[in-house]
């Protein structure tokens, strides 16, 4: 089957999203969305819509059919960040970065931006179903990101946090309201509960805000990325390379030869081929890494990622 169809099929929901995206970098050159609105914004998202949207997602759609393809999807999202921590202390230790370098490429390198742009991404492809998968995985990568991912910012001059600090860290991750939500609106489904009418359009109101407001504050960040650009070009080559094509290829021959199927496989791969998380950003200037290299290397990976990741789904469809 020739891949044009395919694509033709994605690019449409997918341009819709990046439209969006175009609003938010807009609104922020404009000085609507500073940074501390942007940060006002985040945290809405966080703890209030994005947890109904996501209970909307699991508690109004059946999940039987994806539920024993959440391991897997858990398992995905933690490999890839162990298989790109390898690949990224290879490249360093061929490439001899140092310490400020060599911890943002551990990081940025292989953890993505599976929540802001992931989540959105699986669900204009994959409907409800790419939400609660896109979610599983991100489970996973959170895994990676608050364990060994954290460790990397440890040299002999400072240490980043002790290891109670980095469970603390992983345990709020983990209990987190999406999270919560996702395993509520999970038992909400499988026990066939029906909505209350009196609840079922706030509900669905707020969780038609998620997206949105979600593109919204990723164009933000992008703008505000941009103004922190003038890292290392060879150094952000590299970092791209792996994050965008190496990443993202692992995980398509990975999901050939386990017993995942249907929207599963992509949205693993679209998941593995997100650009760099703006959560790398901010550790890499809490613990003094090369912060200009992390910023560079998310808005470089993100404006990249809007031609790479259609083609990725077309691919694996």
């Amino acid at each position: 089957m020739s891949i044009l169809p395919v694509l033709a099929n994605i690019i449409v929901p997918y341009l819709g999203l990046v439209l969006v995206v175009v609003v938010g970098f807009l609104a922020a050159w404009q000085g609507l969305l500073s940074q501390e609105r942007i940060n006002m914004l985040s945290e809405i998202v966080i703890i209030l819509i994005l947890p109904i949207f996501t209970f909307w997602n699991a508690a109004t759609n059946s999940i039987a059919a994806i539920l024993n393809q959440a391991p897997w999807m858990v398992g995905l999202g933690l490999f890839g960040g162990l298989i790109g921590y390898g690949l990224a202390t290879l490249i360093a230790w061929f490439g001899h970065w140092e310490w400020p370098q060599r911890s943002v490429l551990q990081v940025s390198g292989v953890s993505g931006n599976t929540g802001f742009l992931g989540v959105p991404v699986c669900t204009a492809l994959y409907g409800a179903q790419g939400t609660i998968l896109a979610l599983l995985y991100d489970l996973g990568a959170s895994v990676y990101l608050y364990t060994l991912g954290l460790s990397v910012y440890k040299n002999k001059d400072q240490s980043l946090a002790s290891a109670h600090m980095q469970f603390r860290l992983l345990v709020k991750q983990l209990v987190s309201p999406i999270f919560i939500a996702l395993i509520l609106g999970m038992g909400f489904s499988l026990v066939g509960w029906q909505f209350p009418p009196v609840l079922r359009m706030p509900f669905e109101s707020l969780s038609n805000l998620a997206i949105p407001l979600m593109m919204i504050i990723l164009g933000g960040i992008i703008y505000n990325s941009v103004l922190q650009y003038g890292a290392d070009k060879r150094s952000i080559i590299l970092l791209s390379f792996l994050k965008l094509l190496i990443m993202p290829v692992l995980i398509f021959l990975v999901v050939k030869i386990l017993p995942i199927v249907g929207n599963a496989r992509g949205v693993a791969v679209i998941e593995a081929a997100m650009p760099c998380g703006v959560t790398a950003v901010t550790f890499a200037s809490r613990y003094k890494a090369d912060e200009k290299l992390a910023a560079s290397a998310t808005m470089v990976t993100t404006l990249l990622a809007i031609l790479i990741i259609p083609i990725f789904a077309a691919i694996v469809h």
